[in-house]
């Protein structure tokens, strides 16, 4: 029984504008989007506009693109599917948001795209890209979502790593607290990672110094339930992460947040430890570094930044004794440790 494309017992026979090469990388687009994203053959030989292949008597809905992917790119319909490609990565399709190293490459093959594209700069830059899309969350809403949500300007605490890493002693009821500051800036587009700046000042800093600048950017992982600050010291190049919940509905604005952080101690070592973040109503982060007090950065006993920060949360004293110091207590056996990140960040202050 012989194979023909619609219903008049013919093969149609189409000529087509583009080269083996082209069709090649197509296929493999194709097969990329069967494969990881579940298009189905028939789904995607509907949507490129194909008739399906009769068979006797029996319609073959996706039989023209399991042949075009089969043969690596046979010439009958390759100019539809071309434009089909090009309207999912016009839309974006999942499939070509961020899209990998590998997947680009194949988007240039497809078009004939000159070879002066695949530059270091961009191979790099494309590297960068397919490792982070592993892991980023699907889509393109979410950072123009999470820039909404969490924009603004945050005060920062976490307990100091002198502290308890005994370099200095403190009293046990009046251990040292790093106080610092951070920016969210939004995304400008759909396309453009959230960024983040942040002041602080480690101890190896005289007072009259002025503080050192942290920035990068955020990313919101997998399914969106959590969030990735990926930085370093803009002086020393000290990375520093921070991964946190994320809270996704956009009726109200979180006034804190809280998470785990790692960071390059200024001394040498990696450390990690808890960090608490609450809103502020400055504008930006510089006009926040010019208040008369809060621009004072830098490790505090515990009651200095109690004293310090109740003016702006008054409920500073509970949120430092119930975030930062009942989680390490050895009696909970790292109980509270994995309950911290489980707890819902809506819920104001985290008690």
């Amino acid at each position: 029984m012989a194979a023909t494309d619609g219903s008049d017992g013919k093969a149609e026979k189409v000529k087509t504008t583009t080269t083996l090469d082209q069709r090649w990388a197509m296929a493999q687009i194709l097969l990329h989007l069967y494969k990881k994203h579940h298009y189905g053959y028939a789904d995607m030989a509907r949507d490129a506009g194909l008739a399906p292949v009769i068979i006797g008597k029996k319609a073959d809905n996706g039989k023209h693109i399991q042949n075009f992917i089969t043969k690596n790119g046979e010439p009958i319909h390759a100019d539809k599917i071309k434009s089909f490609i090009r309207r999912l990565i016009d839309e974006p399709h999942p499939a070509f948001v961020r899209p990998s190293p590998s997947i680009q490459g194949l988007i240039w093959a497809m078009e004939a795209a000159p070879s002066d594209k695949l530059t270091a700069d961009n191979a790099l830059q494309d590297f960068v890209e397919g490792i982070a899309g592993t892991i980023v969350e699907k889509g393109g809403k979410w950072p123009q979502r999470l820039s909404g949500i969490y924009g603004g300007t945050w005060i920062v605490v976490r307990y100091s790593a002198h502290y308890s890493m005994n370099v200095e002693q403190s009293p046990p009821d009046d251990p040292g607290i790093v106080y610092a500051a951070l920016e969210i800036i939004p995304s400008p587009t759909d396309t453009a990672l959230p960024a983040f700046k942040g002041y602080y000042k480690p101890t190896i800093d005289r007072k009259k110094d002025p503080p050192k600048e942290v920035k990068g950017n955020i990313i919101s992982l997998g399914s969106g339930e959590y969030m990735m600050f990926v930085g370093y010291d803009d002086n020393d190049k000290y990375p520093m992460v921070i991964t946190t919940r994320q809270d996704k509905s956009e009726a109200v604005q979180p006034d804190s947040f809280h998470g785990f952080i790692l960071r390059k101690h200024e001394r040498g070592s990696f450390i990690t430890g808890y960090v608490y973040l609450f809103r502020t109503d400055f504008e930006t982060l510089e006009e926040l570094a010019k208040h008369e007090t809060l621009k004072d950065f830098g490790i505090k006993r515990r009651s200095e930044l109690v004293k310090l920060l109740e003016p702006w949360n008054s409920r500073i004293a509970t949120i430092v004794e119930n975030i930062l110091n009942k989680p390490r207590k050895p009696y909970e056996n790292g109980q509270a440790m994995l309950r911290f990140l489980d707890r819902n960040p809506a819920k104001k202050d985290q008690e």
